[in-house]
């Protein structure tokens, strides 16, 4: 009984400094195992929002993805600007058929997620508050809400 005792005592310990471990360590600027979206509201997310790829850019940018996921059947195709940003399609290396068609922002993120993120950003500043905090409180019952907030 004794040994069964100390052996799960250790093994809380172990489970407990490597939970520990693995939080540890991210200051909330870099990519660290629980801090990625957090970077995305500091300065660096800004400056990548703001920025604006050429058409010649986007189409790097496009066979660099493609190249990451390591499908050699597919290429992209044509490159075409539009008055939100680019349309961008995935052809195959052969037949040139179309596999897919994405709208892409003028910084290379996609429009869909560009949108939201700056449906986001809108309500940040209609709050006054961060975005996070003005989500909890949608969650609270208001009379809550109104005790916490004063």
């Amino acid at each position: 009984m004794k040994k069964q005792t100390i052996a799960l005592a250790l093994a809380a310990i172990m489970a407990s400094g490597s939970a520990m471990a693995w939080q540890g360590g991210n200051d909330g600027n870099h990519c660290g195992s629980r801090g990625y979206h957090k970077g995305m509201s500091d300065h660096h997310g800004k400056a990548m929002m703001e920025r604006e790829y050429t058409a010649d850019e986007i189409r790097t940018l496009m066979e660099a993805r493609l190249l990451q996921r390591g499908n050699d059947n597919v290429e992209v195709g044509k490159v075409t600007a539009t008055d939100e940003g680019y349309t961008v399609t995935i052809v195959t290396k052969n037949k040139k058929d179309l596999v897919r068609e994405l709208e892409l922002g003028k910084n290379g993120i996609p429009l869909k997620k560009l949108k939201m993120w700056e449906e986001r950003q809108a309500r940040k500043q209609a709050d006054g508050k961060p975005l996070a905090a003005s989500y909890l409180y949608q969650m609270i019952p208001p009379t809550v809400a109104e005790k916490l907030q004063s």
